[in-house]
């Protein structure tokens, strides 16, 4: 997983950095400047994503926060449950 927050303002040039970093991460979050990325470790090294940040920081991207770390387990069965078509919220 890859999260990245910038102002909300930002958000367009924060998304087609990632885009450009990697094709094919998968939004699964955002919301107020904070987007959270799957990144398929096939396509993308952890030192990459480090310096890529380094230069994105370096080039004007102002950015607030970002982290790379590994799936929640949470996540990992909201994803399962989402492929098989089940709904998740209240059941109220």
């Amino acid at each position: 997983m890859f999260t990245l927050t910038v102002a909300a303002a930002d958000e367009p040039a924060a998304e087609a950095f990632v885009e450009k970093l990697c094709p094919a991460a998968k939004m699964t979050y955002s919301l107020g400047g904070t987007l959270k990325y799957e990144l398929p470790t096939t396509d993308i090294t952890a030192a990459r994503v480090f310096q890529a940040m380094h230069d994105a920081k370096a080039g004007g991207l102002a950015v607030r926060d970002w982290a790379v770390s590994n799936a929640t387990l949470e996540e990992v069965f909201i994803k399962f449950a989402r492929s098989r078509g089940i709904k998740m919220g209240d059941s109220s």
